[in-house]
């Protein structure tokens, strides 16, 4: 048994200064705790990231699966990780990614994040264990892949950089076979007469049976809106004063407005059916025209679009130029990454980028559409000379050639990253052109 005791000093005797008093006894107290064996503070550990370890949250990264943490390219938030002792830490860094940005926000012990379970707060933030929340901010250009390394005390967290990315294809509406098969002129002019019929009826509805079911329903409404009227004129309780239990609703119409006539309900419907019924004629496009003038166009199984040109007998380079700066569709398809934390203030359903041609081979100089796509299409349009790229001494010869897009992050969207993508063509000539004209030559005669 080890006992402290003081002496006590005697009246007249010398004190000694009590800052050197306590200097001793913290002193004496480290000495005799080292050489007694008492354990200093245990290192402090993480367990999980996101969420305490128990709580099952999906997302959350467990020390135990010795897995990266992911995080999103352009991700600024804040990152709590949980474990023993991290409350107590203050020393934070972020190595490995450049221009990222890390601070500590607070930490916060297992009491206190046990208290919270405690009050009715349970679930993911009801938790033993102590916290430490840092602020961690990384460049939307980032590239995927980029690895790095989140140090927190002693502890050394791997990280991986994610970014979401994009894959195109050519869209199904390509192949010439599938569509309708009006014209282009009459596809256009079925939608519009289809339009037009829609608004007679709508018409006739708001002239005829909306009309009279108005003017059948009048009566009791304007009865039941004079009672509402007189009651409301009689209480305590009217818009914009009378007793603290009276409710108002901001905008609401007050049945003592007057009510609008069955022939003003009637012509404001009548002028809707205009608006509402116009005819949506989609843009044209390639696949449409081409096999309108003679040619057509066939998604293959393997992706490749395979494009077979008109003759000139069948239509005029004007004609097939035209044609073709109407473009072929090419759908858009965003992968999403798999990270812990992001993809910063981006939203998750929106795909924001710049949409080019990165490269090209075969025909050469086809061109995109916009540079701003929303999770859409975009379109491709192959050079308006294109027979005269392909003809050589009269002989229509096909080629084929790829083209690759690039879908590149805009710079004020984060959490989305350059990627590319390979589409493949083949331009066909008319079979007529595969093979040049036999050459008539005259037979020589034998003299007599």
């Amino acid at each position: 048994m080890i006992t402290f005791w003081m002496r006590k000093q005697h009246a007249g005797t010398t004190s000694r200064p009590k800052g050197r008093l306590r200097t001793t006894f913290l002193g004496a107290f480290a000495a005799l705790a080292a050489s007694v064996g008492l354990a200093a503070p245990a290192h402090a550990a993480w367990e999980s990231i996101g969420a305490c370890p128990a709580s099952g949250v999906i997302g959350m990264l467990l020390a135990s699966e010795r897995q990266p943490l992911r995080i999103g390219a352009g991700f600024d938030g804040e990152i709590e990780v949980f474990g023993h002792l991290l409350d107590t830490v203050r020393d934070v860094n972020l190595t490995g990614i450049t221009g990222r940005e890390i601070s500590v926000v607070r930490g916060d012990s297992g009491f206190e994040n046990g208290g919270r379970g405690v009050v009715g707060n349970t679930g993911p933030r009801f938790c033993a264990l102590g916290s430490l929340i840092v602020r961690v901010k990384i460049p939307h250009n980032t590239p995927r892949g980029t690895r790095g390394t989140l140090v927190i005390g002693g502890e050394r967290i791997p990280v991986e950089i994610v970014v979401d990315t994009f894959a195109a294809a050519w869209s199904g509406v390509n192949d010439s076979s599938s569509l309708s098969p009006e014209t282009q002129p009459q596809f256009e002019a079925n939608l519009r007469g289809a339009a037009a019929q829609s608004r007679q009826a709508c018409v006739a509805t708001a002239q005829g049976a909306n009309y009279q079911r108005c003017l059948a329903n009048r009566p009791a409404i304007v009865q039941e809106r004079a009672a509402r009227c007189a009651a409301l004129q009689n209480s305590s309780c009217r818009q914009g004063g009378g007793s603290g239990n009276c409710v108002s609703i901001p905008n609401a119409p007050s049945p003592c407005d007057p009510l609008r006539s069955c022939e003003a309900l009637r012509d404001s419907e009548v002028a809707g059916c205009a608006t509402r019924n116009q005819a949506r004629v989609p843009a044209a496009r390639t696949p449409r025209c081409l096999r309108d003038l003679g040619g057509r166009s066939l998604l293959m199984a393997d992706g490749t679009l395979e494009v077979t040109l008109p003759s000139p007998a069948q239509a005029t380079d004007q004609q097939l130029s035209e044609c073709l700066r109407q473009g072929f569709d090419v759908d858009l398809v965003v992968s999403r990454a798999q990270r812990n934390f992001g993809p910063g203030n981006d939203s998750a359903g929106t795909a924001r980028a710049r949409f080019e041609v990165a490269s090209q081979t075969g025909a050469g100089a086809a061109t995109v559409s916009g540079d701003n796509i929303y999770s859409g299409d975009a379109v491709i349009r192959f050079p308006g000379d294109l027979r005269q790229r392909l003809s050589r001494n009269g002989i229509n010869f096909g080629t084929a050639g790829t083209i690759t897009v690039r879908n590149r992050s805009l710079p004020t969207v984060v959490g989305l990253g350059d990627s590319t993508t390979v589409l493949r063509y083949a331009i066909v000539p008319p079979p007529t052109e595969l093979v040049a004209p036999p050459v008539t030559r005259p037979i020589p005669r034998r003299p007599f």
